[in-house]
């Protein structure tokens, strides 16, 4: 990915071009640097909190912020700003040193200032979408009231939970009012953080995390408002020191295309089945089903690593659910397909729509099993003898081949 420059207080913004028009508006917050905890790498953790910092949030942000601006055309909704907040630390810079340019504060009035300016950018257009995205340490203090930890948490002035955010106050913060009726009403939040207790700390002590807006009487809620959580309930995240977060891989990875399904197609349109011109889109209701597929995939790739380091990772999705357009592809996406043959001797062809051979191979020379990428479209297997022949003229068996993954039992 290329290196994206820091332009005032906004990585990314053309609001000067749009007008009028809708548009998205991105603000996304990593913070792995914590003033008053001990780095990811220290030998024992705070003696308050049991917590140290981390070294994958900023770095995992900054992967978020600049696939935003990649596609900056191609989501529902074109980008219009991208405000980035990053706290990152040594490990992360030396893997993406250009973090150490972008870096800047993120406490808990930092945050407030940018969000509440995030949200009048929201309130603009009805048509308009808001992303968030924040990855960092998280806490929950009952089940479904998940909290935000900021650069300054346990800075000892005030509250305990005075450098910390409530998710449910940003989430119903956005919500339509009598204040800020024409507010975007397509919203996505992605909580990439733990939501384990803070155990140590007295329950009277958990009430009064800092609000980031005032809490208002809500009406009809007709947002699509959908709340990605990297983990359960009382759940942990995961990552790799010094790369990006499980979640937010297997998020891009989604996003980028294993989660694509095909737009529906528009009455008149003549070629509805042809894969060259079939369009390609992530959608709300499709990124829940194949994230979840995404990261059973890695489980079960990577099984004998995730039970050693006891990587038990799980998502979940709140919020408010209707299905809505992410992001609109330019091309197909390609898709692991894995063929089982059940014949042997007879050579076989992969035709797409067009009747074209995409590939040849005969079963008995491959094996039993062989794994291919293709991109996703319509797609024919036929059956030939020796003589390059097909042996049976029979109507044709197209499958639509999917992402995330394919599999596909060719019968003599």
């Amino acid at each position: 990915m290329s290196t994206l420059p820091a332009t005032s207080q906004y990585l990314f913004d053309r609001r000067s071009e749009s007008g009028d028009n809708p548009g998205t508006h991105a603000l996304v917050v990593g913070v792995s640097a914590y003033t008053h905890l001990p780095p990811h790498d220290s030998k024992e953790p705070d003696q308050r909190f049991g917590l140290r910092g981390v070294a994958s949030a900023a770095l995992s942000a900054y992967r978020m912020a600049q696939w935003l601006i990649e596609r900056k055309d191609h989501l529902a909704s074109p980008l219009l700003t991208v405000r980035l907040m990053v706290t990152p630390s040594d490990r992360e810079k030396e893997v993406a040193p250009e973090l150490g340019a972008l870096a800047g504060p993120c406490g808990v009035n930092d945050f407030l200032r940018a969000a509440n300016e995030w949200r009048l950018l929201a309130r603009r257009d009805r048509h308009s979408m808001a992303f968030f995205y924040f990855c960092g340490l998280g806490k929950e203090l009952a089940r479904s009231e998940p909290i935000l930890l900021m650069e300054d948490f346990g800075d000892e002035l005030g509250p305990i939970l005075r450098g910390a955010v409530s998710v449910n106050n940003i989430v119903y913060g956005l919500s339509p009012t009598e204040r800020q009726p024409e507010i975007a009403r397509t919203q996505l939040f992605f909580i990439d953080s733990s939501r384990t207790s803070l155990e140590e700390a007295p329950s009277r002590e958990l009430s009064n995390p800092t609000s980031v807006f005032d809490a208002q009487f809500l009406g009809v809620d007709d947002r699509c408002a959908p709340v990605f959580y990297s983990s359960q309930p009382g759940g942990q995240a995961f990552s790799v020191k010094g790369q990006q977060t499980l979640f937010s891989s297997a998020l891009l990875e989604c996003l980028n295309g294993a989660a694509a399904v095909p737009a529906p197609s528009h009455p008149g349109d003549e070629t509805e089945t042809d894969s060259d011109q079939m369009a390609w889109q992530v959608t709300i209701s499709s990124l829940i089903d194949e994230l979840d597929e995404v990261l059973r995939q890695r489980r079960r790739e990577k099984a004998a690593e995730y039970e050693k380091y006891g990587v038990k990772q799980e998502y979940t999705v709140g919020g408010v659910v209707r299905d809505a357009v992410i992001h609109k592809l330019d091309k197909p996406p390609d898709v692991p397909v894995s063929f089982q043959f059940e014949t042997f001797g007879s050579p076989v062809e992969i035709r797409d729509e067009c009747d074209q051979v995409v590939t040849k191979f005969t079963p008995e020379e491959n094996g039993p099993n062989l794994q291919i990428t293709l991109p996703a479209g319509f797609y024919r297997a036929v059956i030939l003898n020796a003589d390059s022949e097909v042996l049976a003229h029979r109507p044709r068996r197209t499958k639509l081949v999917m992402p995330p993954q394919f599999e596909w039992k060719v019968r003599a």
